[in-house]
Formats: structure tokens, C-alpha cells, sequence
């Protein structure tokens, strides 16, 4: 018992030492943040082909030898990877120098298809841990109030708490919530919790989080006691926003990243999304269905044990040009459309983003959570769960969706809305507010 207290320990030290490296290398200039950045690509990309099977005949077929890369655009020549070629190719993706004893399997949350499985090792989760309270203190966090985080994996709550997990809350200032299956009575003890805090700042999914936010709005609470909400695993929306803003009387922040590549980017408190460059590279690749955005593709800088070099990640985003007047000479991006499968197609083989139809759910006051689920060209499904108050007019609101979608998209396209008490979420416990049946992720 007294060893696993000192393992734990022994850890909590290594994050810190971690937080402390990060918390230097956010201050450097955006010149030294890049070549500090390329120092890693570089020195990942040695190790792959010294160690990586996959990597190391990949290179060789192309003809790419690692000391001639020289340049971001030399580094560009690698072809991308691939959900499939992971799924190909998961042995061979493994390093050689990693003992096998090492490994931590893992998948991703499969919300754009299958889910992937893939191996990382302790030290990509230190670096995790440090990026997360790197993010922390962007936020405002000054290592002394305490989070609520609002988690829904429900694998991470197969067992109940014992002594040692406990004793890491109480370490760390962070309580866990399950909010995979939550009620309106779960919320309310939750937003308990919140208001006999002194101050506390909030971390969780973003629709939980919204949740909460709308709950707190519609009993008329006021809070005062969050000092910021940091928000994460799900596209931000406006609306979103919003709300949080107005019902937590606090600064919303959000945080990008995923179980393939953790710690990509966070939100500074002056409004800004800013790429930690030591812990994924990103490129913005053009796409002509998505002409206003880019689709991401992303080098894993932390993940040696299973390098994801170039791999299409799923997401839309793009750079932001400037540097933030919060002096961090990490570069600048914006989320703005979310997840590759968050899309619909039209009956005449368009692409339409989730967006347009997130946008006919703003002002639906007395809707609980919903989802618009496409299962041919021209059926989509909306699934609704109705809060206290709904009346006729709100379902009238629901039905007009129909019309405003064939009148910009397409004549065919039908909306059917059916009311539910819940909707599924995720196999990690997310809300998808778009399915499509009929465009997956790589």
C-alpha cells in the first residue's frame, strides 16, 4: 500500500517537472517556438526509422532520407497516415526500443466510424498530465482552487472510488463526476457541489457542461463561485458559449485534443486557441468541400512508442494569423467547423456541414439535448429531448426546420422529429449532435 503511494508520488513529481519545461517553452518567441518545435520533429523522425517497422520501409520506398529534411515542406513529402493504415499496420507502428511490458493499449472514442486501437507508454501520459495543467494555468488556474471535472468515459467508472483514488483527489484538487447517464436531479446535486464551493473552476465535456449551464439558467441561480470553465472532447459552439458565459458568470475556455494525440491546443483567458507546438505538430491542408476551413493533420510529439506521424485526424480548423497579447509565442488556430464526419450529403451528392442544422436549434430554449441523425440522402431523424415547459409553440419551431432545410439545401430532404427521453452517447461517453449513417471518418 505505502509503495503504490510512493509510485504515485514519484509521478506527480515527474508531471511537475514537465509542467515546469512547458510553462519555459510557452514564453519563447514564435521563431524559437518553431525551431525549438522542428528540433522534436526531427529528432521523432530519427527514431522512427531507426525503431519504427512501418516508418522505416515507408521512408525507403519513398526515397525520403531524415537528415535531408530540412524544411516543413521536406517534411510535408511523407505520405499522410490513415485510420485504415493504422488498422493495417498497428504492429509494424510500433517501436522496436519500447519494451513491450511498456505499453498502454488504448483507442480513440470512434466518433467519426470504427474506433482505432493503438499502444503509448507512461511518458506520453506525464506529458499529458503536464499539458492538461499547462492548460489549466492559460486558463487562470493558479494551483490552488480546485476542479470539477464532469468525465462521462464509462469505463473510468467500473469500480468505486477506493481509498487511493481519494487520496489523488484530494492531491490533485480534482473531484470526478459521472456524467455518462445523468438526470435533472443529478444536475441539480452537482450544481450543490458548485455553490458550496469558494471558488472553483469547472472541466468537462462540453455538452455536459451546457447542461448544467441551461439547468442553472431555467431555476434562475445565480453563481458565483467559478472562476472558469474549461471545456473539451467536443466542438464549442457559439451558442454554447453563450450560455455558459451568462449562467456561470465565469470565462469559457476550450481545449483541443484526442487519445491518438492528447495535448494538441488550448484557450488562453484573452480569447485566443493557441497550438502547443511541443506536443503536436499541425498542418492545415486544403479541402475543396470545405473551402472556408482546413482539414488538420497531425504529428504526435509526445508519442514515441507508437508514432502517429501526418495522420488525418478527423478535424476541420484552421490557422489564425498574429500573436496573442497574452505574450505566448505558441501559434494561433481556430475550430470552427469540428469533425470531418460531422456532415451531411445532399440527395445531389453535396456536402453540408452540422453546423447548418446546429444553427436551427439556436433560441429552442425548452430543448434538453437533440440530435440530427441522416440515414439516407434525403431522411434525416431528429431526435429531441424536451425540457419542463415545452409546449406547442417549441414543436412548431421543429417542424419549421423541415422547411428551412429544403429551401436551402435541397427540395427532397425530409426532417423527422421524433421526442426521447435520452439519447446514447458515445462508446466514451460524448454527445454527437450529428450522425450520418452515410459519411464515416478515414
Amino acid at each position: 500500500m505505502r509503495e503504490r503511494v510512493a509510485a504515485a508520488l514519484r509521478r506527480r513529481k515527474a508531471d511537475k517537472g514537465y509542467l515546469r519545461e512547458f510553462e519555459k517553452l510557452q514564453w519563447l518567441t514564435p521563431a524559437e517556438t518553431a525551431d525549438y518545435q522542428f528540433r522534436v520533429i526531427k529528432d521523432l523522425l530519427r527514431h522512427a526509422q531507426a525503431t519504427v517497422p512501418y516508418y522505416r520501409d515507408l521512408l525507403h520506398r519513398q526515397g525520403i532520407a531524415v537528415e535531408d529534411i530540412s524544411s516543413r515542406d521536406d517534411f510535408a513529402k511523407i505520405p499522410l497516415l490513415t485510420k485504415s493504415l493504422i488498422k493495417s499496420n498497428r504492429e509494424s507502428l510500433i517501436s522496436t526500443g519500447t519494451p513491450l511490458s511498456s505499453l498502454i493499449p488504448n483507442t480513440s472514442g470512434g466518433s467519426t466510424g470504427e474506433p482505432v486501437s493503438f499502444y503509448q507508454d507512461d511518458r506520453l501520459f506525464r506529458m499529458m498530465e503536464a499539458n492538461t495543467r499547462l492548460g489549466y494555468r492559460m486558463a487562470g488556474w493558479t494551483g490552488r482552487e480546485p476542479f470539477f471535472l464532469f468525465w462521462g468515459n464509462p469505463k473510468e467508472f467500473l469500480r468505486k472510488k477506493n481509498w487511493l483514488d481519494r487520496a489523488k483527489e484530494q492531491l490533485t484538487g480534482r473531484t470526478i463526476f459521472n456524467s455518462y447517464n445523468y438526470t435533472e436531479e443529478t444536475i441539480g446535486g452537482w450544481v450543490e457541489a458548485i455553490l458550496r464551493s469558494k471558488g472553483v473552476f469547472l472541466y468537462g465535456y462540453t455538452s455536459v457542461l451546457a447542461d448544467i449551464a441551461r439547468h442553472v439558467r431555467q431555476k434562475g441561480i445565480n453563481i458565483s463561485s467559478v472562476h472558469g470553465v474549461i471545456t473539451t472532447a467536443e466542438k464549442l459552439y457559439p451558442w454554447q458559449r453563450e450560455l455558459m458565459t451568462n449562467s456561470f458568470n465565469a470565462r469559457i475556455l476550450d481545449h483541443y485534443g484526442s487519445r491518438e494525440v492528447p495535448g494538441i491546443a488550448c484557450e488562453c483567458r484573452e480569447g485566443n486557441m493557441h497550438q502547443l507546438s511541443h506536443s503536436a505538430y499541425l498542418e492545415f491542408l486544403d479541402d475543396p468541400s470545405a473551402p472556408d476551413s482546413r482539414k488538420v493533420v497531425a504529428t504526435c510529439l509526445t508519442n514515441f512508442a507508437m508514432p502517429f506521424i501526418r495522420y488525418e485526424i478527423g478535424d476541420y480548423a484552421r490557422p489564425k494569423e498574429g500573436v496573442c497579447s497574452c505574450g505566448r509565442g505558441f501559434p494561433l488556430m481556430e475550430m470552427d467547423i469540428g469533425r470531418t464526419a460531422d456532415s451531411f450529403v445532399t440527395p445531389k451528392g453535396g456536402t453540408v456541414y452540422g453546423t447548418f442544422f446546429i444553427r436551427q436549434m439556436y433560441g429552442q430554449d425548452r430543448v434538453r439535448s437533440f440530435q440530427f441523425h441522416q440515414v439516407t440522402p434525403e431522411l434525416i431523424n431528429l431526435y429531441v429531448v424536451r425540457s419542463e415547459g415545452f409546449g406547442g409553440a417549441d414543436a412548431e419551431r421543429l417542424g419549421a426546420i423541415e422547411s428551412t432545410v429544403r429551401r436551402h439545401l435541397d427540395a427532397e430532404m425530409r426532417v423527422v422529429v421524433t421526442f426521447v427521453d435520452e439519447i446514447p452517447k458515445t462508446g466514451g461517453g460524448k454527445h454527437r449532435f450529428i450522425v450520418s449513417d452515410l459519411v464515416r471518418g478515414q
